[in-house]
């Protein structure tokens, strides 16, 4: 099972194609964004019998189920499970149903359960012109899936389809967990926008000054919704850097992208 971003994509395909050399009899999986957002091509490589569409959990687990249970010796079969996308026997991309997932945030476990899943290097951010050198293994994590945003030129919306919030206290628990028991000290918030819902932000802000946590972390954000009391009550709560997409200082480039926003439902 395999999954990639686009610029990664090429590695994946390399390892699908070298478990088809090892091993060609076993079934494999290829998802993430760039097979959500380009499954036709993604599949037709020849190197996965499977693609997920979107967020996976939910998806693969009842794609094992159906396989330990009925077996899917029919390419038929796996229309019935929503989120796939596989080659047809007439060499077209066949789908099954879009999966809309149903699970809160709170039920999946924490990813960071393991030491292994840490990112285990030296990271280094730059942070307000300087370089900031973390002093210990980096944890990531997700406070929410999706965006309540719909640009043009992000992949969001088709990979999460809708908005998911894990509570502020599952959050700043997996933070506390990480720090007890790794010695974590440096998170990267990965959500798409960590500032989306401006409240919440400042939950899980006033939550970690509670803790009093010897910690930094550093996140994705929009200018429009980074309010200045927001800003300085995530400072406190450790945050040193707040990374913004500026997408053109070109006012044709902009005025395009906005004419280009206008029908999509937001």
């Amino acid at each position: 099972m395999t999954t990639a971003i686009t610029p990664y994509e090429p590695y994946a395909q390399k390892i699908g194609r070298i478990v088809r050399e090892v091993k060609p009899a076993s079934l494999s999986f290829i998802g993430g964004y760039h097979a959500t957002a380009r499954p036709n091509e993604t599949i037709a490589s020849g190197n996965f019998d499977v693609g997920v569409i979107g967020e996976g959990e939910e998806t693969v687990l009842e794609f094992l189920n159906a396989l330990a249970s009925q077996g899917l010796d029919q390419p038929e079969k796996l229309l019935n499970i929503p989120g796939l996308f596989f080659q047809g026997d007439n060499g077209q991309t066949a789908y099954s149903k879009l999966r809309i997932p149903q699970l809160p945030l709170s039920q999946y476990p924490w990813a960071s359960k393991g030491l292994e899943l840490l990112i285990g290097q030296t990271v280094s951010y730059q942070v307000f012109g300087d370089t900031k050198k973390f002093d210990s293994q980096p944890g990531t994590i997700i406070t929410s899936r999706g965006c309540v945003h719909n640009c043009a030129n992000c992949g969001s919306k088709q990979m999460f389809q809708v908005v998911r919030n894990r509570p502020p206290k599952d959050v700043v628990g997996e933070i506390r967990y990480l720090y007890d028991k790794y010695g974590t000290k440096n998170f990267y918030f990965a959500d798409d926008t960590i500032n989306q819902d401006p409240e919440r932000l400042n939950e899980i802000s006033r939550l970690l000054i509670k803790e009093d946590l010897p910690i930094e972390w550093v996140g994705m954000a929009r200018v429009d919704t980074l309010k200045p009391d927001l800003y300085k009550l995530a400072v406190k709560a450790g945050a040193v850097e707040f990374a913004f997409g500026v997408e053109s200082a070109d006012p044709q480039v902009l005025a395009a992208f906005v004419q280009g926003q206008a029908g999509k439902t937001p």
